[in-house]
């Protein structure tokens, strides 16, 4: 599993930048298409705990298989969320 946390006291900036982030993350699956064989989950809602010390909180969720391709996904998806 993998996990793109986006944390932000305005709720409405945390759930446009959790579909950005989400959006890239396909558009970069849809370019690799061996890495999005190795996926077998993707989703973007808002994390468990909806508000943290008064933060709203949304995230990408990545159920990935154990492969030597997805360490370059995650590299790879970690960079688009910088």
């Amino acid at each position: 599993m993998a996990r793109l946390l986006v944390e932000s006291v305005n709720a409405q900036a945390a759930e446009n930048c959790c579909r950005q982030l989400y959006n890239r993350v396909k558009a970069l699956l849809e370019r690799h298409p061996l890495w999005q064989k190795r996926v077998l989950l993707l989703s973007a809602d808002q994390a468990p705990v909806k508000i943290l010390r008064g933060k709203a909180r949304y995230n990408v969720l990545m159920k990935l298989l154990v492969h030597p391709e997805t360490e370059a996904l995650v590299a790879a998806v970690t960079g688009l969320a910088r």
